[in-house]
């Protein structure tokens, strides 16, 4: 997880040479969707995203690998996958503009969930209600 933060671009060649194809597909018509394997629990998506950008999307593009495209490809996009009056009130807040600078889409502030609001980054309910999870078992010690 620390590994981002620390290595140029250029190691990331394969990811950006995948992102090109993305591009391409995506220009000839074809649906694509983001997808992590695992990496780093909820990291792996931004990343994800961070590479469709590197390899020629623009933000907006590579933001709906991630939301819209996902929800079209499965049928859901009815109900998930953009922010529209009557839709799940699933979304997360970011600190920044991600269409400026796709790189600060994982700075989260709040979680909205069920229509329930969370703070990052204890996940305690906020404006919504009270709840506060129990602390984790590394959080005991």
């Amino acid at each position: 997880s620390v590994r981002r933060l620390k290595a140029p671009d250029k190691d990331y060649h394969h990811l950006v040479a995948a992102a090109a194809n993305a591009k391409a597909l995506l220009e000839r018509g074809v649906l694509v969707n983001a997808g992590a394997h695992g990496q780093r629990e909820g990291l792996g998506m931004h990343w994800e995203i961070r590479a469709m950008v590197m390899g020629g999307m623009s933000p907006m593009e590579a933001l709906a690998t991630a939301t819209i495209n996902p929800a079209r490809y499965m049928g859901f996009d009815k109900d998930l996958g953009s922010i529209e009056p009557g839709k799940l009130a699933d979304l997360l807040v970011i600190d920044g503009d991600p269409l400026a600078d796709i790189g600060v889409s994982d700075r989260l502030v709040h979680v909205l969930q069920n229509g329930r609001l969370y703070a990052e980054p204890t996940m305690a309910e906020t404006v919504t209600g009270t709840h506060r999870p129990a602390p984790l078992y590394w959080q005991q010690r």
